[in-house]
């Protein structure tokens, strides 16, 4: 693992103290800024504030780091972090290779000898490497990057650019070092060295993380002491849907169109309401708003999703929308799935018997390889590395308001959406035309909510088709 600061705000303790003493200290901005000094009085301002819980004046200094061979597993546990923002290596348009594999230092629940540890990284690193010379194949039959990353573990290395400004910096560092990463010795390792590189430029700010983040993160133990997982994951599901839409306002259509005139007209709301009545003026005024750059009524409305048999790369498109409340089971709690996803385009292939029996055998040899060092005792956050991209990890529960959806719609039901993701988001789209048929009749991808597509020479050329297809859900 190597990170690296690459750059960080000019003169950022300056601004730190400055932002401390701004609200109280009399004199304009500018003033207050060139007449602070760097020194210990400084300092001692600056921890006073944070000590009485103003965190905000650490907000205005920003990180720019760079992180580079880390595992998938650490890519997971930082992008959950929705207050900053990363660009990832994409495993679509990029290929892997053996080198591309971290090997965790296998820690076991009890003592073992050095024999132990030696064959738990030897087991790892043999299926590991068929795991690989399988993806090298499934590539050279014309399988696309992205569905033939499918039979690779969770140790595949990445490369991450993060920008994140201080104070969420010290909320990473802390859910890393004290939290929910504090059990996986990789997360561990990126906290200390994010810490290391916190304290070199603001060393009052990051000398004690954990004195600004009170509370612990003991949900899932405590929920385990009250329900068993086996009781509650035995209980028959009552739909293996795609997905579901768990909850949503019913006179969603009709409160848009009452606090599109509140806001515009600043009219008596009773009044806004006997208007919106009329189902000829509602939906004007939704044609309205729902074609306006500024969608703010939208952000008024709610839908609340349930995404079922995610695999990861999947689940890595859906956190990537940072405007939404997401629920991600732990994977360590959840444990290695049962089931796993096959790419349409291995079943599509000439040689498909031959790369779907393929694909299956390494699977079945993960599974296999989990079991094993699951009989060995090793813990269950070093367990992890042994997923496959392919597996069904977890299902997902997610809010977000009409607005936002748009966009995660304008995205996702693109025709080079990845094929997974576009599934989730066209039955997403049914479902929202069912509930509310008015709000999101333009929704859907650039081209037909536009009426221009975005993505350039890799344009698919099919707008009226997909206008077909959308209209029709």
């Amino acid at each position: 693992m190597e990170v690296k600061l690459l750059s960080c705000t000019n003169h950022a303790s300056k601004i730190v103290a400055t932002a401390a003493k701004i609200a109280v200290t009399p004199g304009k901005a500018i003033e207050i800024f060139d007449s602070i000094k760097e020194d210990k009085k400084a300092d001692e301002v600056v921890e006073r504030v944070l000590g009485y819980g103003h965190m905000s004046i650490s907000e205005h200094v920003s990180f720019n780091f760079g992180i580079q061979d880390v595992s998938l597993v650490v890519e997971t546990f930082l992008i959950s972090h929705r207050l900053a923002s990363y660009t990832i290596r994409s495993g679509r348009y990029t290929s892997f290779d053996d080198d591309n594999l971290f090997v965790p230092e296998f820690r076991f629940n009890s003592y073992v000898d050095d024999d132990t540890k030696v064959k738990a990284k030897e087991l790892y690193k043999d299926f590991a490497k068929h795991a690989f010379s399988e993806y090298n194949y499934f590539l050279e039959k014309g399988i696309k990057p992205e569905d033939a990353r499918f039979c690779l573990p969770y140790g595949v290395k990445t490369n991450i650019y993060f920008t994140v400004n201080a104070r969420e910096l010290i909320h990473v560092i802390s859910a890393a070092l004290h939290g929910r990463g504090k059990r996986n010795a990789e997360i561990v390792k990126l906290g200390e060295r994010l810490l290391k590189l916190g304290k070199e430029v603001l060393p009052t700010v990051f000398k004690d993380v954990e004195r600004y983040e009170l509370g612990q993160e003991e949900k899932v133990d405590r929920l385990n002491e009250i329900f068993t997982r086996h009781e509650m994951q035995d209980v028959e599901r009552q739909t293996r849907a795609i997905v579901e839409l768990i909850d949503y306002e019913e006179d969603a259509e009709r409160k848009v169109g009452v606090l599109a005139l509140i806001n515009q007209f600043n009219c008596d709301t009773a009044y806004a309401q006997m208007r919106a009545n009329d189902t000829d003026i509602l939906k004007e005024i939704l044609e309205i708003v729902c074609n306006d750059k500024r969608k703010r009524e939208l952000e008024q409305i709610s839908y609340t999703f349930r995404m079922n048999n995610l695999t990861l790369p999947i689940l890595k498109h859906i956190m990537r929308h940072r405007m939404q409340s997401i629920l991600i089971p732990s994977f360590v709690q959840v444990g290695k799935s049962k089931t796993y996803s096959t790419p349409p385009s291995m079943e599509e292939n000439d040689q498909s018997e031959e790369i779907i029996e393929r694909y299956k055998k390494v699977h079945e040899m993960g599974r296999e390889l989990y079991e094993k060092l699951e009989a060995m005792d090793v813990r269950k956050e070093d367990l992890a590395y042994t997923y496959l991209m392919g597996d069904e990890v977890c299902d997902v529960v997610t809010t977000m308001n009409a607005r936002e959806l748009y966009h995660f719609l304008s995205l996702r039901t693109c025709t080079r959406a990845q094929w997974a993701i576009r599934d989730i988001a066209l039955s997403m789209l049914k479902k929202l035309k069912e509930v509310a048929p008015y709000i999101f009749s333009l929704a859907g991808p650039n081209c037909y909510s536009k009426g221009k597509c975005t993505e350039g020479k890799m344009s698919c050329k099919q707008m009226d088709e997909v206008a077909k297809q959308i209209k029709e859900l």
